[in-house]
């Protein structure tokens, strides 16, 4: 059986906070829930060494007036806002919330898919959907958004009801599968589901698994191309995430007597089916990886961080006071302070990179964002809500 480096860099291991600070700006977070002005001697803006030439790095802002201290959050849905949308270090779009009817503030409401920028927004009665800040979609009912997946002229969405009572998988706004009393697994923010969330191709058709029930009552379902199919689990497992890859369900188990998850998801890099996350043994919990296909197990570190897996190792992000801690497979270690690291979504691989964006504490300062070898400010008044990189067919 072909063993993916992702292994082989298990194998050479072997012997060897919570980040989301969402109550701090914009509201109350649903649950689960870059400008580059160095010049060469030429006089022209240096490039990134990483990316490849046929990746391109998106990143969204919101800016606020000059003066308003949005850390504060002191006039909260009623500050008039700009969302931005950059590629490459270059502004592509500006959407201001006065003229549109399908944005928020809310950093868990960007979206970046094909170079687009979705949005979600509800009031007490409608959920509208946004592309570009033009409404694609809209339906009855305050939900959010857990999956978004545009497929042709088709707009795919799988969205929790707030008081989580169910949710809705629909097609251009209509319902086409409802389930009270169920939940999605994946969310818009999650890094193991890639930018459509919950939603996503899998074997040429559209995928997304969910359980319902407690307790020993607890089902689970994984649905393709419309059509739901019960999915057995060992009894007396508490399975926190369940994802096809291949035609096959996986679940994010940790198959090694002792062991158990906490918080994990399925990942499946370069080949590789893995589940990663927070993870415990008797009393002792850890940052963890373990390889489905060769069934070893790889502790990264102590306590829980944000784990982002790739082809060829992993990198891990954990909050530290007043900022963040970046560390990597590859030994990398390094440390941003007095900033904000709003969501998961504010960081993604490229590569042996990962991108990532931090938001200041400071009144008057601005975001910043690594592409890859040092950070750039963005001179926005206000913080980068989100990241992605879409590779492109090489020319």
């Amino acid at each position: 059986m072909k063993t993916s480096l992702l292994s082989a860099v298990l194998l050479l291991c072997m012997s060897g906070c919570m980040l989301h600070e969402y109550e701090l700006i914009s509201g109350k977070p649903r649950d689960r829930t870059f400008n580059r002005e160095q010049h060469g001697k030429d006089g022209h803006a240096d490039r990134p060494a990483v990316p490849a030439p046929d990746t391109s790095v998106y990143f969204c802002a919101v800016r606020f007036r000059d003066g308003y201290a949005w850390q504060r959050d002191t006039a909260y849905g009623s500050e008039p806002y700009e969302l931005l949308l950059w590629k490459d270090g270059v502004q592509v779009l500006g959407i201001s919330s006065q003229n549109s009817s399908c944005t928020s503030p809310d950093h868990d409401t960007h979206h970046i898919i094909s170079g687009h920028l979705y949005t979600e927004r509800s009031d007490l009665s409608e959920t509208s959907i946004g592309r570009d800040g033009e409404v694609v979609a809209s339906f009855q009912g305050r939900e959010f958004l857990v999956g978004l997946l545009p497929d042709g002229d088709d707009i795919y969405t799988l969205s929790q009801r707030r008081d989580g009572s169910g949710f809705s998988f629909r097609r251009n706004g209509e319902v086409l599968l409802a389930k009270d009393g169920a939940t999605a697994f994946g969310s818009m923010v999650n890094p193991s589901y890639g930018p459509t969330g919950a939603l996503y191709m899998d074997a040429g058709e559209i995928c997304f698994c969910y359980h319902s029930g407690k307790g020993v009552l607890r089902r689970y379902y994984c649905v393709r191309g419309g059509v739901e199919e019960d999915v057995a689990v060992p009894e007396g497992r508490d399975i926190h995430d369940m994802k096809s890859v291949d035609g096959k369900v996986h679940l994010a188990t940790v198959g090694i007597s002792g062991y158990y998850t906490i918080n994990c998801n399925i990942w499946a890099p370069g080949g590789s089916v893995v589940t990663a996350g927070y993870m415990g043994y008797g009393s002792s919990t850890f940052t963890g990886i373990y390889d489905m296909t060769a069934g070893r197990l790889l502790r990264v570190q102590n306590g829980e961080a944000e784990i982002y897996c790739t082809e060829g190792g992993w990198w891990t992000v954990t909050a530290i006071d007043g900022g963040i801690r970046i560390r990597s497979s590859g030994t990398e270690d390094r440390t941003e302070t007095d900033c904000y690291f709003l969501s998961p979504a504010c960081a993604v691989t490229a590569g042996d990179r990962l991108v990532y964006a931090v938001s200041p504490r400071q009144e008057g300062a601005f975001p910043k964002i690594l592409t890859g070898g040092s950070m750039q400010e963005v001179k926005v008044h206000g913080f980068i809500s989100r990241v992605a990189v879409e590779i492109s067919p090489a020319s």
